[in-house]
């Protein structure tokens, strides 16, 4: 036994190692064995985010609109989507994620789940437009969409269409599938490409390598890159085709006259929200509770505008037949039948109450 033990010059062996154990005893039970625990909570919070807030932990860190700091500051806050007709909120849901682009296959299969003939068109901005959006919209749910995508305005310009590094500029031979650059460079088919995103979102790709030019040493030159390769380009074929079904339903008649009704649509619901119900920030925590509360601040914004409709088609039926009846005939006539055939979506972020703040 240790503490029988007699005193010995240099101490005792035994002491010495039982203060190692009882060091690391110590740490394992004060340092270790917490910090194990609060990586494994961690890991199970974050599902996946990659981000996560200690006041609200459904919350998600966010780059906000808002930023008085001026410097991209990272605030926790939920993305809501919102689709509407005639400036009323008929869908929404709030989201975990911080971009618009993953939300929408989710809130759509919710939407038409609910009501298969939600609508025709599905338009929303270019935060939305991506090769999966596209194809879901087109193959599962058989929709016409009018979303642009990041690089659609760019390409109208005509500094784009002058730009020679631009594959869409160049000359491209279907019958022997080659592209020719403006300098007059041949790329010819040499190989598939599958390559998978984050999200584990697979894209196929056709990989055309420059034409050797041995005996011209100056097109050589323009053939290959700085460390003497073969030059290469990329081509999506399947994201090339939804980007060119996006321009001809955008720039057709009707598209042009959808897509122009978003803004006055949908983004007037949000400024509704913040500047007359002052909803700029939930008032409690937690997914569920905060989806509670977007749901009733949207009911009471469309109550609002039905409200004032109903008043502006009772002066105009008093006008009109002076009885009431005409009046609620129109009103439901107005509500059934008016709406647009047409979803129009859009996004906001917003935070929650934080631990200290009023």
């Amino acid at each position: 036994m240790i503490a029988n033990e007699k005193v010995k010059p240099g101490g005792s062996q035994n002491k010495r190692r039982r203060r190692k154990l009882k060091h690391f005893n110590h740490l394992l039970k004060t340092d270790l064995i917490p910090r194990k625990r609060n990586y494994e909570f961690a890991n199970k919070t974050f599902g996946e985010r990659n981000s996560f807030a200690k006041t609200d932990t459904d919350a998600t860190f966010m780059r906000m609109k808002e930023d008085p700091m001026k410097n991209g500051q990272l605030k926790p806050g939920y993305n809501l989507q919102v689709a509407s007709q005639n400036q009323y909120a008929l869908y929404f849901d709030l989201f975990q994620r911080p971009t618009d682009t993953r939300t929408l296959i989710p809130f759509l299969s919710n939407i038409f789940a609910q009501t298969p003939n939600a609508s025709r068109y599905v338009v929303a901005d270019a935060g939305y437009g991506s090769e999966m959006n596209y194809q879901f919209i087109a193959d599962d749910l058989e929709r016409d969409f009018l979303i642009p995508y990041g690089m659609y305005e760019k390409e109208q310009t005509r500094a784009y269409h002058k730009d020679k590094r631009k594959v869409a500029n160049w000359d491209y031979d279907e019958h022997n599938d080659c592209y020719t650059d403006l300098d007059g460079i041949e790329f010819r088919f040499h190989n598939y490409s599958v390559r998978h995103d984050r999200y584990g979102t697979e894209r196929k790709f056709k990989v055309y390598w420059a034409v050797d030019y041995f005996e011209d040493p100056r097109r050589q030159v323009l053939a290959t890159t700085q460390s003497g390769r073969p030059r290469q380009i990329s081509i999506n074929a399947n994201w090339e085709y939804f980007k060119n079904k996006a321009k001809e339903q955008l720039s057709s008649e009707i598209g042009r006259q959808v897509y122009g009704q978003r803004k006055i649509d949908v983004e007037p619901i949000f400024a509704n929200l913040k500047a007359h119900l002052a909803f700029k920030r939930f008032s409690v925590r937690g997914l569920s509770a905060t989806w509670n509360e977007v749901g009733i601040a949207l009911m009471a914004n469309n109550l609002i505008k039905l409200a004032k409709v109903s008043v502006n088609l009772k002066g105009y039926g008093q006008k009109q037949e002076g009885n009431s009846r005409f009046v609620r005939i129109s009103f439901l006539f107005f509500i059934e039948f008016e709406l647009c055939p047409e979803l129009f979506l859009f996004g906001k972020k917003h935070r929650p109450l934080l631990a200290g703040v009023e």
